[in-house]
């Protein structure tokens, strides 16, 4: 950024913390046409709109202002994640930006901090998101994968049926082994209540037992309506 982009986005930002709402939005458009160095000055605006009685207007033109600068907003926006005045405007916005904003979502699902929204997000995006989950369910070396298998279960496509039948292998991991049987109950395909019968009549787990039970039980009411 040169001396002169410097000295515009710093009098724009001066602008967003104005009181009146057409200088905020003339603000809001100047910067998006500045390009990625409108990225933080964009997010810092939707800590704003959030301190300024939660501004609906602001923060809808703020997140319409990130989805148009596109893939340069999608990490910033995830780091967003970590400031309770920003996750809601972030998650808002990465769900518009769509399929760029699925692996680094993915990525993301390791961070006990963040994972949660980015776990919501993920979820939101729906089926463009099914094939890096199942990739991400399918990596033993990689971190999140209970959340991936959760994402899954919530999006409700039956291409996850497999991957979280397979996930049930890693013995050592109880925290996917539970979240897959969660899934597999909640996309409910008959497929998976042989290996859901063996973990509830011989798993040493009281809470994969009952895990199991709960999503025999969800997926056999689904073959009956």
């Amino acid at each position: 950024m040169n001396v002169g982009e410097e000295r515009d986005v710093s009098n724009l930002v001066k602008m967003l913390g104005g009181d009146n709402l057409e200088s905020r939005l003339a603000a809001i458009e100047a910067l998006v046409k500045l390009g990625e160095v409108a990225v933080d000055p964009l997010i810092e605006a939707l800590r704003i709109s959030w301190l300024d009685d939660n501004n609906l207007e602001l923060r809808s033109a703020v997140t319409e202002a990130l989805v148009r600068l596109g893939e340069v907003a999608v990490n910033p926006l995830i780091e967003a994640f970590r400031s309770e005045e920003t996750w809601f405007g972030a998650v808002q916005a990465l769900i518009r930006l769509g399929e760029v904003a699925v692996g680094p979502l993915i990525k993301t699902l390791d961070d006990p901090v963040i994972a949660i929204f980015a776990y919501g997000a993920i979820t939101r995006l729906g089926a463009i998101a099914i094939l890096p989950l199942i990739e991400a369910v399918n990596t033993p070396e990689k971190a999140g994968r209970d959340w991936a298998a959760q994402a899954l279960g919530n999006i409700g496509d039956e291409r996850a049926i497999e991957p979280l039948i397979n996930a049930l292998k890693d013995v050592q991991n109880g925290e996917l082994r539970g979240a897959a049987i969660k899934s597999l109950g909640q996309i409910g395909d008959e497929r998976a209540l042989p290996v859901l019968e063996q973990i509830q009549q011989g798993s040493t787990r009281d809470d994969l037992q009952q895990a199991a039970a709960k999503a025999i039980e969800q997926i056999k009411q689904r073959q009956h309506n």
